[in-house]
């Protein structure tokens, strides 16, 4: 059985968030505006080095993670980077180093069933 994030620590966990995967071609206008799945990070900026990512089906998917980070008070700056593929099945962690980040949000593409998705956004290690 798949046990999403079974080796990482609590301690290293921001924030996590989960979905259903549909078929591109099958995403109705109301469940495409639930996309990007925002994490709540608490207050402040945090440093983020990675993302746990898991998704249950007998597919691949496309994740994209959606930034938000400031820097020197300098206004917010959004990014989004998309990692290609992913096995369902299996957990992986990608990594993703960004500093002054005050937002994290996740979309999925690329489905050819349904499914779903869970995702952790990973701090500094603590141990």
């Amino acid at each position: 059985m798949n046990r999403p994030f079974a080796g990482v620590s609590t301690e290293d966990s921001l924030g996590s968030a989960s979905g259903v995967v549909v078929p591109t071609e099958e995403l109705d206008d109301e469940q495409a505006a639930q996309q990007p799945v925002a994490v709540e990070l608490g207050q402040g900026q945090v440093a983020v080095r990675g993302v746990l990512a898991s998704c249950f089906g007998e597919s691949t998917v496309d994740l994209t993670v959606h930034l938000s980070t400031t820097s020197d008070g300098a206004g917010t700056e959004r990014t989004a980077k998309t990692f290609r593929a992913l096995p369902c099945g299996e957990d992986t962690e990608l990594a993703l180093e960004a500093d002054g980040v005050t937002g994290v949000g996740f979309s999925v593409s690329g489905a050819d069933r349904d499914g779903a998705w869970s995702a952790m956004v990973l701090g500094p290690s603590q141990g």
